[in-house]
Order: C-alpha cells, then structure tokens, then sequence
C-alpha cells in the first residue's frame, strides 16, 4: 500500500488513503489524485508525470558498521553483537549440511537471485542434499562466501527479526506520538519469496496473511549518521490502519 515516486520536482512515499476515514478532505480530493506535502517538493518543474521506483515490500535488515557504532553510542552491549554474528555464521555453516536448515534460511538472506532461491528450494525439496549434490553445494558455498566477504568488509550481520520497509505518514492523526503502525508478512512469507510453494512444514494461507506487529520496536533511518537516527518506539494496533500495510 505504499509506493517511492518521483513527481517533476518532487520525491517521496504515496499510500493509498479512504478519504472517508480522512477528516475534512472529502469534498476536496478525488480519488485520482495525488497528494504532496511541501517537504516532498524539492524544485519546482514542468514534468508531471509519475514515475513508481520502487513498491513497498519486506526485505532482511543487516546491521552495518555505522550501525553498530550507534548501538555501541546506546549503550548496547558488545556481547550482544557478538552472538549474532556469532548465530549468523552458524547458520551459514549449517546451511551446507542440512537442507532443512538451507530451506529456512535462503528465502530471508539478501544476496542470491530470487530465480536462484526459487530452484534451489525446488531442488531442496525434492530431496536434493548440498552433500550429494555438487550443484546446489556450489550454489550454497556461493551464498555463505558472499556473506562472508561482506561481514568482513562491511560487518553485515543479520538480524533475524530485523525488515526494512519504506514509512508512510499517518493521515488519520490516530497514532500516538512515540509509535508506529507495521503490518507485514511473517518472515519467509512475502509473496516475493518462494518459501512456503516448496517448505514442506509451512502453510501457505498463514504465511501469507499480514499480521500486526505490537510491542516494543527499534526503529533506524537510512543511512544512520546521528544518535538520533535510532530510536526506540513502540509498535501499537490501530484498526483504522489496517488498510496500511
């Protein structure tokens, strides 16, 4: 329900909004068109015509150096770095013996193809082993080196519960302030993904369903530069949001 567009001179998110829930823009707005705060329009340009960069959608979150430079500044323990990093090397190690264990992870990593994964989880699940199978090992020792070169580079480290998703104003004035609104696929569940067609333990109706994210969250703009770039919220259930997601 959100979209990154360019609009001659403008730049920014759209989302799609029921004016009937919008206080006092009914009578003004139409539903063709397309609304601009004055923070979007960057210079003024005879192009009118609206370019989509790109649709919202759930893609892995890594922490990166500055990242973890503000974690440290928060007062976050080392330790707790540690032992993701520590959890990501597992995983990618385990990944090279076990198909089940590949099956979990390759549809939430970044890095490889999605018509790679997409084969690969096929192959998976017909029974292919990375032990037996000299294709799907090369493949998998592909993947586990890319991350291994941009953890040494780059410290990259996932975070398993960590998405990046594009943010959107809220119009109905509901949410309070110090929260935020998420809605999204469980992890593995995106309709990008091929995770649940070929899991054998997974359901693809319930993979597939959006689910309200409540409870504490830690929230980071991109690229992180400042201390106040990352910011604790709190992740709330607001029903007439239910249409953002």
């Amino acid at each position: 329900s959100i979209i990154q567009v360019r609009f001659g001179g403008a730049k920014g998110t759209l989302t799609g909004w029921d004016f009937d829930k919008v206080g006092g823009y009914r009578s003004q707005i139409r539903s063709s068109d397309v609304c601009l705060r004055p923070s979007m329009v960057k210079f003024s340009a005879p192009y009118r015509n609206l370019e989509v960069i790109s649709v919202g959608s759930r893609l892995p979150y890594y922490l990166n150096r500055q990242m973890i430079f503000l974690l440290t500044f928060h007062q976050v323990p080392q330790s707790i770095l540690i032992d993701m990093q520590r959890d990501m090397l597992d995983e990618l190690d385990s990944m090279m013996k076990c198909p089940e264990t590949a099956m979990d992870i390759l549809p939430s990593i970044s890095g490889p193809d999605r018509n790679l994964v997409r084969d690969l989880m096929y192959s998976l699940s017909c029974g292919f082993s990375p032990l037996e199978e000299p294709f799907i090992f090369s493949c998998l020792h592909a993947i586990r080196s890319h991350h291994l070169v941009q953890l040494r580079k780059k410290s990259r480290i996932r975070v398993k519960d960590g998405v990046v998703l594009m943010g959107g104003i809220d119009e109905t004035a509901k949410l309070p302030e110090g929260c935020v609104f998420v809605k999204v696929r469980p992890r593995g569940g995106q309709a990008s993904q091929p995770s649940s067609a070929f899991h054998p333990n997974k359901n693809d109706k319930g993979d597939n369903e959006f689910k309200v994210i409540e409870g504490p969250v830690l929230v980071a703009k991109h690229p992180v530069m400042h201390p106040g770039d990352v910011r604790m919220l709190l992740a709330v259930n607001i029903p007439e949001l239910h249409d953002q997601k």
